[in-house]
């Protein structure tokens, strides 16, 4: 499933609003994956922005296992696995694949 996101607050004064939140259940293991996804096009690569964004979602990745609780985010289930990526026009699927099938 596919939802549209709101918006995380990184170190700079905009918001970043993510372009879906992704939910899959794995068949083999059981266990959720949840994924925050950004898009960007390849014109878009390398530029300031995109490179803010690239570097807030990997902190939020890297830190996710222990963050501590500080609002609610309810799914129905508590999510196993938690990442936040970047998704470029040219790689997307290969960046996806393993977020849906991990």
């Amino acid at each position: 499933m596919l939802f549209h996101c709101d918006a995380i607050q990184g170190w700079q004064k905009h918001r970043v609003f993510p372009d879906f939140l992704a939910c899959v259940h794995g068949v083999a293991d059981g266990k959720f994956r949840f994924s925050v996804l950004e898009t960007k096009g390849e014109h878009l690569k390398g530029n300031d922005d995109t490179e803010y964004k690239r570097k807030l979602l990997d902190i939020l990745t890297e830190h996710a296992n222990t963050a501590i609780r500080a609002g609610e985010l309810l799914l129905g289930v508590e999510a196993e696995q938690l990442n936040f990526k970047m998704l470029m026009e040219d790689s997307w699927k290969q960046t996806l694949q393993p977020l849906l099938h991990g």
